[in-house]
């Protein structure tokens, strides 16, 4: 895991104050942007979410701790608002095709890969195009997928700063739902 070592030395430099927090996670997403869609991706995430899980094990009433939870959250804000970027031109790229009456089935293929992501929804009793519906995002897994379960946990540190970094991660998710309201 040759990111390993540059993912944490972030994490590291986050937690030094509140300006890094916010410069760690600007240089943290430019490192994101360019793995994304690369075969190095899921291992870099991998890393990721690894030394979040650390993260969660730290001291819940430290300082270094809280910000690193906040230079997260902010890397959360940075992914949630690039998917939906992406996600944005491939829903209006779904229309124009269909304006168009040109179905791309790659499009297809792309929603039936994530059908497993998104098993909640029954695909087959919607009115809707397959191609409308969007993949869950990789935030929402997260919180589904390592969250959720640290909840339980038997550790006070990890059990309270997983409950921070859900409850500021849903207020980012309130905030970018503000924004596309206003648009």
């Amino acid at each position: 895991m040759d990111q390993a070592p540059f993912v944490i030395e972030i994490f590291n430099r986050s937690q030094k104050s509140i300006v890094m927090v916010k410069k760690c996670a600007e240089e943290f997403f430019q490192i994101y942007k360019r793995m994304h869609n690369t075969s190095k991706f899921e291992e870099f995430m991998d890393v990721f979410v690894k030394v979040i899980k650390s993260v969660l094990k730290q001291d819940r009433l430290s300082t270094n701790t809280n910000r690193t939870i906040n230079f997260v959250v902010l890397v959360f804000k940075k992914i949630i608002l690039y998917e939906n970027e992406i996600e944005e031109k491939r829903l209006q790229q779904v229309v124009q095709d269909d304006l168009n009456g040109t179905n791309d089935s790659n499009e297809t293929e792309i929603m039936e890969e994530n059908e497993e992501d998104a098993s909640e929804i029954e695909h087959h009793t919607t009115i809707v195009n397959d191609q409308y519906v969007s993949p869950i995002s990789w935030v929402d897994l997260f919180i589904k997928n390592y969250l959720v379960t640290f909840l339980k946990a038997k550790d006070v540190n990890v059990r309270h700063n997983a409950v921070m970094l859900i409850k500021k991660t849903l207020e980012i998710f309130d905030d970018i739902d503000k924004i596309h309201t206003r648009l």
